[in-house]
């Protein structure tokens, strides 16, 4: 490896912040989404909260145009209604991860009935196995009976396993399970179920719905709010709205006469689970050079696959020609790329490379390695900070820093590491909400020859020990490029062996097979050494990975011959399954989408890993992760 369905077109200040439903900061785009089953609009920090928290199945649709509304502190916000929600964008909050907020909508509604009713009153832990006591708020979760066990599996799933998520994302229980009567129509089915308040939301039991994903809904909470709100069904602002009508970058300019203040901030990604809300899913694209319709082709098709990212490497040498000059025809396609992908509402991950020869670095084959003065290249970042500020959501720092021909001669965490930190504190100084990500490291099993490559568990090993682990301050997630070869995603050495042909080693033995650089589970040991240094915190990019497929021979990549292009799509999306069983796993690029379009031809080591044709045609890996399930 080098080397949804969707038509696209506060909380008070004495809320706990625990409580909070919260999401990062959302970049400002012109992307929007129109709902026919409602007739409105989701757009600017709305719409980028609604697609990274749940979507359709926690929030429903939008009821409403953005309004001006009070919130239950008294203050005045941009305010969106939904089926199930109410979304306040919270200006005071700019900059932070709070800026868009949920209002806790079930805590308002239940006011009085927590005063009087007995399923609303405090208990004591009943210090039982089967359910969860929060002390904040009195009350439990789980229960034997199926209708409460079926509300505590919800809960626990929305979370993925972390309390702390499902914390932020339902607030604390306010209520026990019990039955009750549902409004009647439009505000509810006027049925009798099992259900559970939370700050945020009503979790109701449908165990009359045949689908077993439908059996536990959220009450209609954000439609009972609106009409409380005199909102109603003939009010202006309920009824739809028309297709077609281009909205406002961000969600102040609906009430504001199309300004957006200061909101252009890019959206953090730090804590983002890989597949939650559909999300963490990119490609590695080609795109500089492309013209307007190609690029509008090669973006198009990673909308149909429902990738939300695209990661693009770009060429320092050739965007700053000399100290300062930035003014070249690679910044004008650069600019093009830049907004070919915001329009179709695709994040960016860029990955610079390659240090102008002015810098001194070391040339190699045209390829620049890193510079000796940290400064020039905190300078770059800032020069695309500033340049594309709420366009670009991260940036990668560097491209396989433990591999001698990225790094200018010679590999030494020692000499990435001021590298890293003048990058990330350039970036932040520009956007607190960039998020910076650890350069990806090649695949390699090499020891005791830096001049060639170092293995990439222990550069990762050594990076931590310097200077007391200073290098953890400096970047949001760690990037890492895994092994495949011929390999299976689910093998791994020594314990689970791959069985199907790779070739042969001069001992006779299989190739690719005996050591666990070669293997997609490389990233397991990398986790590991994060662990073992703290970093428990912090998410894993794949910045690349993929599997090689080709019948033409490139040397030093053989293994390509011996995975068919059906065990190509297999692979991929084995891969996924596996990244999305990992907790710690965040957004994930296949290596690549398009580089049979740009390269000049099979004999290309980065042809084989592609998953479209030259042409734009599906291989059956595009054809495989496009129906994938996200």
């Amino acid at each position: 490896m080098r080397h949804a369905w969707r038509v696209m077109n506060l909380v008070v200040v004495v809320v706990m912040v625990a409580a909070m439903l919260s999401a990062p900061v959302s970049r400002v785009s012109a992307a929007q989404d129109y709902y026919v089953e409602k007739g409105h609009y989701l757009f600017g920090q709305f719409r980028d909260y609604w697609n990274g928290n749940g979507g359709i199945d926690r929030f429903g649709f939008p009821i409403t145009k953005v309004v001006n509304a009070t919130s239950e502190n008294g203050q005045m916000y941009p305010t969106q209604y939904l089926e199930r929600a109410v979304f306040e964008e919270h200006p005071e909050n700019t900059g932070t991860k709070f800026e868009v907020l949920g209002r806790r909508l079930a805590a308002l509604q239940t006011a009085d009935r927590q005063k009087s009713d007995a399923n609303f009153a405090k208990i004591a832990d009943p210090k039982d196995s089967k359910r969860v006591f929060f002390p904040e708020t009195g009350h439990t979760i789980g229960g034997t009976d199926a209708g409460t066990a079926a509300i505590r599996a919800y809960w626990d799933a929305a979370g993925n396993g972390d309390p702390q998520r499902s914390i932020l994302i339902f607030g604390f229980p306010i209520s026990e399970p019990f039955d009750e009567i549902n409004a009647p129509p439009p505000a509810g089915d006027g049925m009798m179920h099992r259900v559970q308040y939370f700050e945020r939301y009503r979790i109701e039991y449908h165990p009359e719905m045949k689908d077993p994903r439908y059996q536990v809904l959220l009450g209609l909470l954000g439609v009972a709010q609106a009409d409380k709100d005199g909102l109603g069904q003939d009010n202006p602002n309920r009824m739809p709205e028309m297709t077609g009508v281009n909205q406002p970058a961000c969600v102040q300019a609906a009430i504001s006469d199309g300004i957006c203040g200061n909101g252009l901030l890019a959206k953090s990604f730090k804590d983002l689970h890989l597949g939650d809300g559909g999300d963490g899913y990119g490609f590695n694209v080609d795109g500089i050079g492309l013209d307007a319709p190609s690029k509008d082709a090669v973006f198009g098709k990673v909308q149909e696959a429902k990738f939300g990212w695209v990661r693009q490497q770009v060429r320092w040498s050739s965007i700053e020609t000399s100290k300062g000059q930035f003014g070249t025809n690679y910044v004008v396609q650069l600019d093009a790329f830049v907004k070919a992908a915001n329009d179709k509402g695709l994040n960016i991950l860029l990955s610079p490379e390659s240090s102008p020869a002015w810098t001194g670095s070391s040339q190699s084959n045209g390829v620049g390695g890193l510079p000796p003065n940290p400064q020039d290249f905190a300078d770059f970042l800032g020069f695309l900070a500033d340049r594309y500020k709420g366009k670009v959501a991260a940036y990668e720092m560097w491209n396989e820093e433990n591999l001698a021909v990225e790094t200018g001669g010679t590999v030494s965490a020692a000499a990435y590491l001021p590298i890293l930190k003048a990058g990330y504190t350039a970036l932040k100084q520009k956007d607190p909400n960039i998020t910076v990500v650890f350069g990806g490291m090649t695949p390699t099993g090499v020891t005791g020859h830096p001049e060639i490559a170092l293995d990439e568990a222990q550069y990762l090993q050594q990076f931590y020990q310097l200077n007391n682990g200073e290098g953890k301050k400096y970047y949001d997630v760690l990037g890492a490029h895994p092994g495949s070869n011929c390999n299976p995603p689910d093998n791994s050495y020594p314990d689970v062996l791959p069985t199907n042909d790779c070739g042969k080693d001069p001992d006779g033995g299989r190739s690719f097979t005996k050591d666990n650089s070669f293997y997609f589970k490389r990233v397991a040991q990398l986790r590991k050494v994060m662990e073992q240094n703290g970093e428990t915190g912090k998410k894993m990019w794949l910045t690349e990975f993929g599997w090689d497929s080709s019948t033409v021979v490139v040397p030093n990549y053989g293994y390509s011959q011996y995975v068919s292009e059906d065990q190509q799509a297999q692979y991929l999306t084995k891969a996924f399954d596996l990244g999305k069983s990992y907790p710690w796993m965040g957004v994930m690029f296949v290596w690549n989408l398009n580089f049979q379009q740009t390269v000049s031809g099979p004999m290309d080591e980065k042809w084989g890993w592609g998953v479209l044709r030259s042409d734009l045609s599906p291989r059956p890996a595009f054809t495989a992760l496009k129906s994938y399930p996200k």
